[in-house]
């Protein structure tokens, strides 16, 4: 047989779970539509970022329930998607990353695995 939460248990969990919530920092996410203006790329990787965000958008607009959306997220971004973008190579990957962790340094969002 359970025993009955009392008011007074249910208050302190919920004092509990507030004071835990503040102690984890707020993750922030940057959409690449905001990222773009703000850093200084090479007109190849910029272009190829366009173009990853139109192909996310139409693909967003086609998703089924089986399929999962492109991310549109700076800190999910990974070469999986980006290499679907014509011309996309291991060097603009490289460069694409430095930018995202100098970006994301400054802004304190993000640690690295």
């Amino acid at each position: 047989m359970e025993r009955e939460i009392t008011r007074e248990e249910y208050n302190k969990a919920l004092d509990i779970v507030e004071a835990y919530r503040k102690q984890v920092p707020v993750q922030k996410k940057t959409l690449i539509v905001d990222w773009l203006p703000h850093i200084e790329c090479s007109m190849r990787l910029y272009i190829a970022l366009k173009s990853y965000l139109s192909y996310a958008e139409e693909k967003n607009r086609e998703q089924s329930i089986y399929e999962i959306a492109p991310p549109i997220f700076v800190e999910d971004l990974t070469y999986y998607y980006l290499r679907r973008i014509r011309n996309f190579g291991k060097k603009l990957w490289e460069e694409f990353e430095n930018l995202r962790e100098d970006w994301l340094k400054k802004q304190k969002t993000w640690r690295k695995n």
